[in-house]
């Protein structure tokens, strides 16, 4: 008997177990392995990943407006007075005061957070496509075991169907109905396995190399034993919004925005300020045309103070803020409806799982009753005390709970997966820690 509780103290990285594919003769890899290989080959990742590149030479760009700049500037005048000369100068600036550049940093230093926090997003939305892709063919490989079941079963009803025919205790109809059902079986064995061979196609072109097989062990012992009420439900739901607004990506991202945007709003008022720099210059010059050898050369160095203040742009630097605070504006409204978005997933998220684990549930306690109700079906029909169709019904529906059992377990899963995602605290660790077993979830506070 396996589970977890996701939200008392004991919370552990891994969730669940045991996500393993092999390719040929190969040791088998994880579901890590297999991201790792998509993470290596992907395009949008690595062009996430070189946004996050230039980014950090913007931020550079940026902070070099704080550092000193030197020119050297070579002048040759001639003129029809004999006022020739040539004049050799090295400038030296150092900006003590300009609003702008500290604005324009701010706004470097958050849209460098914004860009990192862009490309996690990009990672965990491949490791959710990566992984939903993955949990389809392990659903569709479960159903291929679950039909051929069905198949082999089907067969031997349709074997002791004709004995009984033979021996005339059955009839023509229980042969039909056996054969109807044989190939019905037998039809969703072929889409089970075109499923997983779809399944395997798609990981294969994600992970740029040939994956042949997935392999995966589950538990038959798994319990569910809670009862959630809605109390439960709120307090799991609270502890996980919480945790999403600390945590979360996109809400970050998103107040990366924000302060770019007051940062661009400080970086167009400061267009009113002015503007002081520190020159220093070394100028020695070379006049042609005179009679002294004083005025021939003369050699100079100043050092001052220069103030700067635009007066007046046409209204320009006016036109600008009110643009920037519409902006602000318009990025507020769209954080807040994301932050309702997000608030309304994460909701949907928590009672979908519950509801998952009380379906689960349901569906063993299903599985157990009717794995009973088809022992003594057929072995009435055997006795001639039961009709045929009746012992096919009862196996139509053992299997179908079955069926149903197996894909809500992986689906459960990979909404827990989908869950940490959107709180932001999904990491990679999550998918080394897949080991040997599927082990059921259980939310609780």
């Amino acid at each position: 008997m396996m589970k977890l509780n996701l939200v008392n103290k004991g919370i552990k990285a891994s969730v669940l177990a045991c996500l393993s594919f092999c390719s040929g003769s190969a040791m088998a890899e994880n579901l890590y392995q297999i991201f790792s290989d998509v993470a290596q080959n992907h395009p949008k990742l690595q062009m996430a990943i070189d946004d996050v590149q230039i980014a950090r030479f913007q931020k550079e760009q940026a902070f070099g407006n704080f550092m000193p700049s030197v020119d050297m500037i070579t002048t040759a005048n001639r003129s029809q007075n004999n006022l020739d000369y040539e004049k050799y100068e090295l400038d030296v600036r150092q900006p003590l005061f300009d609003l702008n550049s500290w604005y324009t940093n701010d706004r470097q230093y958050y849209n460098q957070q914004k860009v990192a926090l862009q490309q996690r997003l990009t990672r965990d939305q491949l490791i959710l496509n990566v992984a939903g892709i993955f949990t389809e063919g392990l659903i569709a490989k479960q159903n291929i075991q679950l039909s051929q079941e069905q198949v082999s079963q089907s067969k031997m009803l349709l074997e002791k169907a004709e004995l009984s025919a033979k021996l005339g205790s059955g009839s023509e109809l229980d042969i039909q109905r056996a054969k109807s059902d044989l190939y019905a079986n037998i039809a969703d064995a072929i889409e089970a396995k075109n499923r997983y061979q779809l399944s395997l196609l798609n990981l294969s072109r994600l992970a740029h190399q040939q994956i042949n097989s997935l392999d995966v062990k589950t538990t038959d012992d798994s319990n569910i034993d809670i009862a959630p009420k809605d109390s439960e439900i709120n307090a799991t739901f609270n502890h996980y919004w919480q945790q999403t607004l600390d945590n979360n990506h996109e809400i970050k991202k998103e107040q990366a925005e924000l302060n770019m945007n007051q940062s661009d709003i400080k970086s167009r008022r400061s267009q009113y300020w002015p503007k002081i720099d520190l020159v220093g210059s070394v100028i020695r010059q070379e006049n042609h045309g005179v009679v002294t050898d004083q005025l021939k050369h003369s050699e100079d160095t100043n050092v001052a103070i220069e103030f700067t203040w635009n007066l007046f742009q046409g209204f320009k630097t006016n036109a600008a803020v009110d643009e920037q605070k519409k902006t602000y504006e318009k990025t507020e409204s769209s954080h807040e409806d994301k932050r309702l978005d997000l608030q309304q997933h994460i909701q949907q998220l928590v009672s979908e799982i519950y509801n998952n684990q009380q379906q689960y549930l349901a569906l063993k306690n299903s599985i157990r009753y009717r794995e009973k109700s088809y022992e003594q079906a057929h072995k009435k029909w055997e006795l001639g005390m039961e009709e045929f169709i009746n012992v096919q019904k009862e196996k139509v529906d053992l299997f179908k709970a079955k069926r149903q059992a197996v894909e809500l377990n992986y689906k459960t899963w990979l909404r827990y997966l989908e869950l940490k995602s959107t709180v932001g605290t999904l990491e990679l660790d999550d998918l080394k820690s897949m080991t040997s077993s599927l082990t059921d979830i259980t939310l609780g506070v």
